[in-house]
């Protein structure tokens, strides 16, 4: 949480969710790109999706001030934790639309739609 708000984001702008992957379904070299030690059985990947068009160095400060505290309370060594960032166009719509897969159509809900008007 720090990390986002660090990076510009407000503190409600959250929603995250983990996923644990068997140790066999994670291929992973041990120091690439060029660590000195090999990673360790704790390793992970933090995904993170932002918006595109934010502030170059959005991700960088996000990852450097997520770091520090998965090294500090987890004892994770730097090369035990990849950040991977993946952007996504800012355009989305304000409200969650649902596809009914029987009926084969989409109902999006509106806040016209929401109030009955």
């Amino acid at each position: 949480m720090e990390a986002q708000v660090a990076a510009g984001y407000h503190r409600a702008d959250r929603f995250h969710r983990f996923l644990e992957v068997a140790q066999d379904d994670l291929l992973v070299d041990p120091r690439f790109p060029d660590y000195a030690t090999d990673r360790t059985d704790r390793f992970m990947v933090v995904e993170v999706v932002i918006s595109s068009g934010r502030p170059t160095g959005t991700a960088a400060t996000m990852a450097d001030e997520a770091a520090r505290p998965f090294g500090e309370r987890l004892h994770l060594a730097p090369q035990d934790i990849l950040f991977v960032f993946h952007e996504v166009e800012p355009n989305l719509p304000a409200l969650s639309c649902c596809v009914d897969q029987a009926r084969g159509d989409r109902g999006c809900l509106s806040p016209r739609s929401a109030t009955g008007s």
